[in-house]
């Protein structure tokens, strides 16, 4: 395999795992978890898992060709919708719920993440 071709394939296992941690995550019960005491830890740890989910699909659809434009767009909306979508799901699970300012942190962690890339590798 090329090694330009193994690099998409790399980048690509990368993000479906990624995704995958987060939708487990978001649909397990929140006592499974330890999670640190300080405010707004939470929303803090919602900016930088999209931040993250954003600028790893960016990346890996700017390695299938799709251009810095469509990559960025792309990368925002493949963050955007998975949150939102998540979010949604939380609200019928019993053992958690949907929170507006959860799907703003996820948001802004997605286009922090397009603004970051953008300005800093392109």
């Amino acid at each position: 395999m090329p090694l330009a071709q193994n690099k998409k394939v790399k980048y690509l296992i990368l993000l479906l795992t990624y995704t995958g941690l987060i939708i487990y995550l978001s649909c397990s019960p929140l006592n499974k978890f330890p999670h640190p005491r300080f405010p707004l830890w939470d929303k803090l740890s919602h900016f930088l898992i999209y931040f993250l989910l954003a600028l790893t699909a960016l990346k890996t659809f700017l390695l299938y060709g799709l251009g810095l434009r469509n990559s960025a767009i792309g990368g925002f909306l493949y963050a955007f919708l998975l949150g939102f979508i998540l979010e949604a799901i939380q609200a019928y699970l019993p053992f958690r719920s949907f929170e507006f300012l959860d799907v703003a942190a996820n948001t802004a962690g997605s286009i922090s993440a397009v603004f970051f890339y953008s300005f800093y590798f392109a």
